[in-house]
């Protein structure tokens, strides 16, 4: 796996948290975007430990990785 897509903001920013690299947004034709990411395997790790509760992580950078996201959606859709 190349590569590893969510379009879920909070998964999102839980890997963005982690290190992995966002790579561009893909948009989806039904209206919302897809965050991708590097390094496949290693995401869809991180994403399945988020999802089950057991992704310790930084609040502080976990909530600004949550804004940028945010900011980079609403900057898409300009």
């Amino acid at each position: 796996m190349e590569h590893y897509k969510t379009k879920d903001i909070g998964e999102a920013a839980a890997l963005l948290t982690q290190g992995i690299e966002l790579l561009p947004l893909e948009y989806d034709p039904e209206g919302f975007y897809w965050f991708v990411f590097d390094k496949g395997e290693y995401a869809q790790s991180v994403a399945h430990t988020y999802w089950f509760g057991n992704l310790m992580q930084n609040v502080k950078r976990y909530n600004e990785a949550f804004s940028r996201l945010k900011d980079r959606v609403f900057a898409s859709r300009g």
